[in-house]
């Protein structure tokens, strides 16, 4: 399990998750030290958490949805879609 979190102080928004990534069977952790915070468009970001190969796809499918728009609602149901 991660934790993201997001916390608003005036106009900025401070995000932050842990680091951890997982085989992608989930029988050990890959990884601590993982970016798990990425930009996909200007102003818009995405956590991700779990399997690494799972979490690429999210990223870089977001990114191509990102070009149509910035609203993360329709894009995280969009990733939830497929």
């Amino acid at each position: 399990m991660s934790i993201i979190t997001v916390i608003k102080e005036a106009n900025t928004l401070i995000c932050s998750t842990d680091s951890r990534m997982m085989l992608g069977d989930y029988s050990a952790v890959a990884s601590d030290a993982e970016q798990t915070i990425f930009e996909i468009a200007p102003s818009t970001v995405i956590a991700t958490s779990g399997r690494k190969f799972a979490s690429e796809f999210q990223i870089a499918r977001a990114r191509e949805l990102a070009l149509g728009t910035t609203d993360i609602q329709k894009i995280g149901a969009e990733l939830e879609r497929e």
